[in-house]
């Protein structure tokens, strides 16, 4: 059972210049495994395991304050250090070097020493690497769920909101347009109306004009025949109550005229507000819809961008696991060869192994 305590890029100083790893440290539950990655290939690495045995002979050898428990947390810390350029880490000849930078002198805070792994080490970082490809594999799976989801969703809305303002554009318009021909009618019935009007006014200012004319002429004609033209005067008094009639229908003619007018006019009045309020809406639904279309543009423009990154991260994992099968292959080819002659080996010379080697443990260091 291990757990990473740390994963991230950090820029080693080596013979060869500045170079861009990735560090990973493993805890397990006796040792601490510290991998140094080559971004540029993923399968060139070096390990540097730590037992708590092999901790304290650093300890002594380097004169390190703190004890193992505390080890971990200060190792980060000192790569967290080398990523933010607190620190600056030197490479060479499998030596790792922490260096901080100081006026007088520099300091060398710990020093570590890396091997290529072997193959139980190498093992344990593939499979690693593929828990964690694996990982972030059903993590981009899911959010491109999430995010097609989303973007179907979205568009499925506007087509909606499209097709309903659409709608309501379509049959503000045809209102539009019934108004607009109600407009034109009335306009044609207030001028013939006004013209009407006219008419009668100069048939009233006519009749107006004779009258006087004929009460001129009446009294006139009264005071040169006062007595010998009774029945004229009848008749030009008959005359005169008929014109009077007239003017009196006239006018309340003229009066009913006039009230139509008025109305004709207030309607138009209203006719010409509501007309105007339902061409302001027009504008705004064709801002919104408008503003929709590019709400949709974008929308397709941004599936498309993440649908072309999922193909290419779906593109480098295959590759990747490719790789991986490929180098699985070759190790298990190497074990098999290394197996065979193994074997071989140890049946030619079983007497002299056991002779040679002796399993008995070392004696511990001095301390």
């Amino acid at each position: 059972m291990h757990e990473s305590m740390f994963s991230n890029k950090i820029t080693l100083t080596t013979p060869t210049g500045l170079n861009t790893v990735r560090v990973d440290i493993i805890k397990g539950e006796s040792y601490v495994e510290i991998r140094l990655i080559d971004t540029s290939s993923i399968f060139s690495l070096y390990v540097c395991s730590i037992t708590s045995s092999d901790y304290y002979i650093i300890k002594r050898d380097q004169d390190i304050l703190v004890d193992y428990d505390r080890f971990v947390q200060v190792l980060i810390n000192l790569f967290h250090g080398t990523a933010s350029n607190k620190y600056s880490a030197t490479f060479n000849d499998g030596v790792l070097r922490f260096i901080e930078n100081c006026e007088f002198r520099n300091i060398c805070r710990l020093e570590l020493k890396f091997n290529k792994p072997e193959e139980a080490q190498f093992k344990r970082y593939l499979g690693d690497l593929l828990g964690r490809m694996e990982s972030d594999n059903i993590k981009l799976i899911k959010e491109n769920s999430i995010l097609r989801d989303r973007c179907m969703n979205g568009d499925r809305e506007l087509k909606e909101k499209i097709r309903f303002l659409e709608s309501e554009n379509t049959e503000i318009r045809r209102r539009y347009e019934l108004v607009s021909k109600d407009q034109s009618l009335l306009e044609g019935k207030l001028g013939s109306k006004e013209e009407e009007i006219a008419r009668l006014t100069n048939k009233i200012y006519c009749l107006e004009n004779e009258n006087s004319q004929l009460r001129y002429e009446l009294e006139k004609f009264q005071r040169e025949n006062s007595l010998s033209y009774k029945e004229q005067l009848k008749t030009k008094e008959s005359q005169v109550e008929e014109i009077t009639k007239e003017m009196a229908t006239a006018n309340d003619l003229i009066k009913r005229l006039r009230q139509e007018n008025l109305e004709l006019k207030e309607y138009k009045k209203s006719t010409l507000a509501s007309t105007q309020r339902e061409s302001e809406m027009v504008d705004e639904l064709r801002e919104k819809i408008e503003e929709l279309s590019k709400k949709l543009t974008h929308s397709e423009a941004k599936y498309k961008k993440v649908k072309e990154e999922n193909k290419e991260k779906t593109q480098k994992i295959d590759n990747l696991l490719e790789q991986l099968k490929n180098t699985s292959k070759r190790l298990e080819n190497a074990q098999n060869v290394y197996n065979h002659f193994y074997s071989k080996k140890v049946d030619d010379h079983a007497d002299n192994f056991s002779d040679t080697f002796s399993l008995r443990p070392e004696s511990p260091p001095p301390s």
